[in-house]
């Protein structure tokens, strides 16, 4: 998508959807992540992918790849930002938290033990979690590419 757009070419198609059709194609003539395929069934309804990998804006994973000093929380400062901590504890997401349980029948807040169960319950129960998960990573992602800005605090790469 980044040559794509440098490069100034316009195509019919957009980045995105050849992206999107290229990760279905894979994930049809895979022969492995048979349980990734039955819980996501149309990638482009799916929750942000990272929440599945653990992958992305969060301390834990960049740590270990040596893009942060720390597994440190940017957001509340805890010592340890895994998607669980942002999805089901970083007090940052309280209120978004909040509006996503709003449609569920659970009687308790998500947790790692019941998210499955809350957001393949229905399709508005879906719906909440994938508004949750885009509008918090998104946000994430923002900060982190704000992070590495020239003249961001860290904006020379630790590897």
């Amino acid at each position: 998508m980044f040559d794509e757009r440098r490069s100034g070419r316009t195509e019919d198609i957009s980045p995105r959807a050849k992206t999107i059709e290229k990760w279905r194609k894979r994930i049809e003539e895979s022969q492995t992540g048979s349980w990734t395929k039955l819980l996501i069934t149309d990638i482009e309804l799916s929750c942000h992918p990272v929440v599945l990998s653990g992958h992305g804006c969060f301390g834990q994973y960049l740590h270990k790849i040596g893009k942060e000093e720390s597994s440190k929380c940017h957001h509340c400062q805890d010592e340890n930002d895994s998607a669980e901590h942002t999805l089901f504890e970083c007090p940052s997401w309280d209120e978004d938290r909040r509006e996503m349980e709003n449609v569920s029948d659970l009687g308790v807040a998500t947790n790692p033990g019941n998210i499955v169960r809350f957001m393949l319950s229905g399709p508005q129960k879906w719906e909440a979690l994938a508004t949750y998960t885009q509008k918090v990573l998104s946000t994430k992602e923002i900060a982190e590419r704000e992070i590495e800005k020239p003249g961001g605090p860290r904006s020379r790469r630790l590897i």
